[in-house]
């Protein structure tokens, strides 16, 4: 009964926490041992609405990751953001779609430019 109670808190524990990073699961780890110096990927960063939890965050997580050209996603609900790295070429509307499909609205960030200071 203990020993049931013990895996029952740390399920919990996972549930309640806000941030995911999983490998992309179908061909994830396949494409990370086969990596090649000429293979090429592409980060941005994504404003995700809608999540309240970390429930929220690992659904997402989830469909990003299923996500065709997706090889890591990480989310976070308390910043509302997720970084994705995906395939070069890969389209991003695509990948907004993933969100969207999972229930919530998806937005990429745009890139600040720096300033040179001369």
């Amino acid at each position: 009964m203990l020993k049931a109670l013990h895996i029952l808190a740390g399920l919990l524990l996972l549930a309640c926490t806000s941030t995911y990073s999983f490998a992309a699961e179908e061909g994830g780890a396949k494409a990370e041992e086969g990596k090649t110096a000429t293979a090429k990927t592409e980060t941005f960063k994504l404003t995700v609405t809608g999540m309240t939890c970390g429930g929220c965050a690992s659904k997402v997580s989830k469909g990003l990751n299923g996500c065709e050209g997706v090889t890591k996603a990480t989310v976070d609900q308390k910043t509302d953001s997720a970084i994705v790295e995906v395939k070069a070429g890969t389209d991003i509307a695509k990948v907004i779609k993933a969100v969207e499909d999972a229930g919530f609205k998806a937005k990429k960030q745009e890139e600040k430019k720096k300033e040179v200071v001369k």
